[in-house]
Formats: C-alpha cells, structure tokens, sequence
C-alpha cells in the first residue's frame, strides 16, 4: 500500500520539489509526470519493487476507478502548476543556499549615510544580498533629521525600502536690534564727531546699534 501512494500525489509532490529547488528542469519534471499520468489514466499503479540480489523492477498492477481518478486529478493539478511557475535561476538557488534575500534601499539625498545592526558594511544606498531576518535602517545627514525604517527579508525574496530625509529649518542670524540717537547742537552749522560713526557730523535723528558712543561737538 505505501508504495502506492504516490498515485494520491507523494511521488507528484516529490517531482515538483525537485523542480522548485532546482534539481529538477522544468522539461524534466514535466515529462516524468506525464508519463506517470499516462499509466495512472491506463488504470495501473508504477511499483518498484526488489529481489534477493537487490535488483528493482518496475511492476504495473490494476488500480480500482476511484484511485485512478483521485490520482489523475492530482498529476493534473501538480502538471498545471509546474507550467505556471518560472524555474528557479542560479542566482535565487544560491539565495536559499546561503539562506539570504535582497535587501534594495533607496535614499533621498543620495549621499545621506546608513546605519545598520549587523551589517556595518552597509552605508550607502544600493542593492545588497543579506541573510534573512528584520533589519532596522537609520539614514542621516547634516541638516537632516534623522529617519529610520524597518526591512523584512524573506528567502530569496527582494524586499525595497525607500527613506526620505527632510531637511531641517535653515537657521537664520539673529534679528539686529536698532536704537535711535537725536543730537542737537548750537550753532546748528558746529560740526559733530561720534565716535565710530564717521558719518554723522550734524545735528539730526540717527539709527545706530544699542551701545554708548562719544559725541564731541
């Protein structure tokens, strides 16, 4: 009996995880599921037995209607499935192997520099293969505030995270304060010298910075 499981979907499932994982090309595991739904629809069940000596024939016996119609519904369903999904590329097997996904992230300004935990060699935007967890991204830059953002990284997935920097308020210098010095002389044509102030030499209203000034007439 568990050699006939296969019929019910074990072997089918089998091929199709040889097929995701690359070990198996999609022509392969096409053509081995085909064949087996051939002999399933004959209405016989593959077994693989073994003599004495170890030896392994392939034996066909006779499969009861409800069995061959449950397995056909299977082979058909796993066949439909592998059609529909795109083989696995060498570079997506080498992600799993090493048990990594693709951490993209894009910043704005370009230049503003990151921080992350566990991956001190990451300080700029770009597109990095790294193991799979969450990673917490801090990027910064002078006249910036500061912004972080979180990244989940699936197996051989690519996860993006894009940040965005807003710049601080440009600081402006600090408003002059003005005060106002009248001067009155007699004889109204005397010439006046205020000291740092060459420009004043008669009598009249002047703006001058709040401070003490000597004023000789």
């Amino acid at each position: 009996i568990d050699n006939l499981q296969f019929m019910s979907g074990r072997e089918a499932d089998d091929i199709k995880e040889a097929y995701l994982d690359g070990r198996m090309t999609k022509e392969a595991a096409l053509e081995e599921l085909r064949m087996m739904l051939t002999i399933v629809k004959a209405g016989e069940a593959k077994v693989k037995t073994s003599t004495y000596w170890n030896l392994i024939y392939n034996l066909f016996f006779p499969l009861g209607p409800e069995l061959a119609a449950m397995s056909t519904s299977k082979m058909e369903r796993v066949i439909a499935e592998i059609e529909e999904i795109e083989p696995i590329t060498p570079e997506e097997k080498e992600l799993i192997e090493k048990n990594q996904g693709i951490l993209n992230i894009a910043v704005s300004p370009a230049d503003a520099v990151l921080e992350i935990a566990d991956l001190p060699e990451i300080t700029t935007a770009g597109t990095y293969n790294v193991l799979v967890g969450n990673y917490t991204i801090k990027a910064s830059k002078e006249g910036y505030y500061d912004r972080s953002a979180t990244a989940i990284i699936k197996l051989a997935q690519e996860t993006t995270v894009s940040i965005t920097l807003t710049a601080k308020p440009e600081e402006l210098p600090p408003e002059e304060v003005i005060g106002k010095l009248t001067i009155n002389v007699s004889p109204e044509d005397a010439v006046i010298e205020v000291a740092g102030q060459p420009e004043i030499t008669t009598s009249g209203t002047y703006e001058l910075s709040p401070g003490s000034y000597d004023i000789r007439a």
